[in-house]
């Protein structure tokens, strides 16, 4: 499989469980507000503090996937400058380049 359907299917696959733990969160956490508040203005209050919590979360979770990914992205690309400095001495060694 080539690498970029690789990468569309992935970012695709991450887009959609965010779509659907985001539609799941919201539906459930409203239900709950609506059950715990006691008024309106208390049912505000939590719906803000709720929609900062779900921004904190996602945001926290997203630097976590792209820390990973970047570690792995820099690993690949060390690995790669050895191979070639490698490759180079090899052919300095045959008398090449």
């Amino acid at each position: 499989m080539p690498a970029r359907l690789v990468h569309h299917l992935t970012a695709s696959r991450v887009a959609a469980a965010y779509a659907i733990v985001g539609v799941i969160y919201i539906q459930t956490s409203d239900r709950v507000l609506a059950i715990i508040s006691k008024d309106y203005p208390q049912y505000q209050s939590l719906q803000t503090v709720k929609g900062w919590a779900f921004i904190a979360l996602t945001s926290l979770v997203l630097w976590v996937m792209l820390r990973q990914r970047f570690a792995q992205l820099q690993n690949s690309l060390d690995a790669v400058s050895h191979a070639e400095n490698r490759l180079r001495g090899a052919l300095d060694a045959a008398g090449g380049l």
